[in-house]
């Protein structure tokens, strides 16, 4: 214990429980940012292994009969995927990941912002999640990145498809990261007037009225002991 009351194992006790919001929220913090990274590589990985496949299928199918005669008559259109396959896959899988996330986190903080987040959590079961959110996610991911492009795609269509497994793999936990870190509009503007009614009583009190009071002191248990009075003797006479 310190001279001014104050120790480390009191600062640990108080603030180190489960009852503290802000160690509560430091700690969901956390926990989602190694969800978050484990998401990332896994969806990562998985891409990856799905444009490694497409390489694999476009080449052995553009060494045909048919591909050949296709490349001959469509190949100009469909350039941006032999323009893709060429590069580092690591790097791509990558970008596509990491773009189609930060894209999700913005959506989702929107929609838990303007209350719509409820609705997710209203969605029983993944399959109904993936086709009232998933689906809808990634047309917006992909118009978005067709729009401004990292690669260049010839279609929207093209986007779509490119963007279809990270968006699919991450759009739920961007959604579980807004729940779980952001506050509704609702939450801001409760605190934002509390604020303003501390101020205005903290301006209009007077200085005696802001003073903390000073605790009182404590009173023993035992009950403090006094000196015996002598009696007095009264001569009564007749």
């Amino acid at each position: 214990m310190s001279s001014n009351g104050f120790s480390l194992a009191d600062f640990t006790r108080k603030f180190f429980t489960r009852q503290n919001k802000y160690f509560n929220y430091i700690a969901t913090a956390f926990g989602l940012s190694l969800e978050t990274v484990i998401y990332l590589l896994v969806t990562m990985g998985l891409s990856a292994m799905l444009l490694s496949l497409v390489s694999m299928c476009w080449y052995t199918y553009r060494d045909t009969h048919v591909g050949m005669v296709f490349v001959e008559n469509l190949g100009s259109n469909y350039g941006f995927l032999t323009e893709i396959i060429q590069q580092d896959i690591v790097q791509v899988s990558f970008r596509l990941t990491l773009s189609a996330f930060v894209l999700c986190i913005i959506i989702t903080s929107v929609c838990q912002f303007l209350y719509i987040g409820r609705f997710f959590q209203g969605v029983n079961g993944w399959l109904n999640k993936f086709l009232y959110w998933g689906i809808p996610l990634t047309l917006v991911v992909s118009a978005y990145f067709y729009r401004w492009p990292l690669y260049p795609v010839d279609s929207w269509s093209a986007a779509y498809v490119l963007y279809f497994a990270p968006t699919l793999c991450v759009y739920g936990l961007c959604f579980k990261i807004s729940n779980r870190l952001l506050p509704e509009i609702g939450t801001l503007m409760g605190a934002f007037i509390r604020a303003i009614g501390f101020i205005i009583v903290y301006v209009g009190s007077s200085d005696d009225e802001r003073k903390v009071p000073e605790p009182e002191l404590e009173r023993p248990d035992t009950p403090l002991q006094t000196e015996p009075v002598a009696s007095m003797k009264v001569n009564t006479t007749n």
